[in-house]
């Protein structure tokens, strides 16, 4: 089971060769289905070909070379937090910018994909149970070992999560795979899959 937001639709990557060369294939669905923008080498060097050249292996998102640098919980709170950079890892958390390839969440599903980005900043990580999930960048995910997590459908009014923020309003849910999250810090609501450990303070 995927849980992906309805607006990632509008992203169609397709993993394949063109030419001789490895490229992923961005289609718009706003835009004829017969023609796709083709990443020959990197994300500037786009031409248009007919899709049916293309191979057919789907991923949600596009490729994006998250960065290896991290940093811990007192550079979060000193320095890094509101940033945007998003790389907060320790030993019992990551923000989902952070995560790696084999890396156990505390609800036990395994990474088993590099991340991919989606749908306006947000990171995909295929989970080897629940497949592709997105989740918002600044989210304090729990890592296997990790006892004091919620998952997102569990979180109650003033829990506060590993990165400071308190949840204000208890999750609202109008499908069983999401969750809104209402956090004071960010000062909105966050929509996060129901299957996903938030690492508490």
């Amino acid at each position: 089971m995927s849980v992906m937001d309805k607006l990632n639709v509008l992203y169609v990557i397709t993993a394949g060769r063109y030419k001789g060369k490895d490229c992923n294939i961005h289609r718009d669905n706003f835009r004829s289905k017969r023609l796709a923008l083709v990443a020959i080498d990197n994300p500037d060097s786009l031409v248009v070909v007919k899709k049916k050249n293309l191979a057919k292996l789907n991923k949600p998102g596009w490729f994006e070379r998250f960065s290896d640098y991290t940093y811990g919980l007192e550079q979060w709170f000193k320095k890094e937090q509101g940033s945007g950079s998003n790389m907060l890892r320790t030993s019992s958390l990551a923000q989902p910018c952070a995560l790696r390839k084999g890396d156990i969440l505390a609800s036990g599903e395994m990474v088993v994909a590099e991340l991919r980005r989606g749908y306006n900043g947000s990171v995909l990580v295929r989970l080897h149970k629940t497949g592709w999930v997105e989740l918002a960048p600044r989210l304090p995910i729990a890592l296997q070992g990790n006892v004091n997590f919620k998952l997102a459908a569990e979180l109650k009014q003033n829990d506060r999560l590993a990165t400071g923020c308190l949840v204000v309003e208890g999750p609202v849910s109008d499908d069983a795979n999401w969750a809104n999250v209402y956090l004071d810090r960010v000062g909105c609501c966050i929509d996060t899959p129901s299957c996903i450990p938030l690492a508490l303070a």
